[in-house]
């Protein structure tokens, strides 16, 4: 993120705006906040908190992959054991489909 591409996004966003709103923006040296703004109003959160609010720096990141690869373990040990052959469990690991992927996603962020 750089000063240039913070400012042009905020000003396009703010002139879409049909009302006026308050953004909430970490200290990161790219934001800043422009004069041209008519409809938002941006509010720097103080320097080193956002690690404490922020819900991905709380370990939610942390929980759902945990969540997720516990069950593609699972999945990968009962196909093993439904299998008769002595396949590797990268092979099995590769048959994963999209779909399959997804139901685990879903699965994993129901638990966070």
């Amino acid at each position: 993120m750089t000063t240039v591409i913070f400012n042009d996004w905020l000003v396009k966003w703010d002139l879409e705006l049909k009302q006026k709103i308050v953004l909430l923006a970490d200290n990161c040296t790219a934001h800043t906040n422009s004069s041209l703004l008519k409809n938002t109003k941006v509010i720097f959160l103080p320097a080193n908190t956002t690690s404490l609010i922020q819900p991905c720096d709380q370990g939610i990141t942390i929980a759902f992959k945990a969540h997720y690869r516990r069950e593609i373990r699972a999945g990968i040990i009962a196909e093993l054991d439904d299998i008769q052959d002595q396949s590797e469990a990268s092979a099995v690991a590769k048959k994963i489909s999209l779909l399959d992927a997804l139901q685990l996603v879903a699965m994993s962020w129901k638990r966070v």
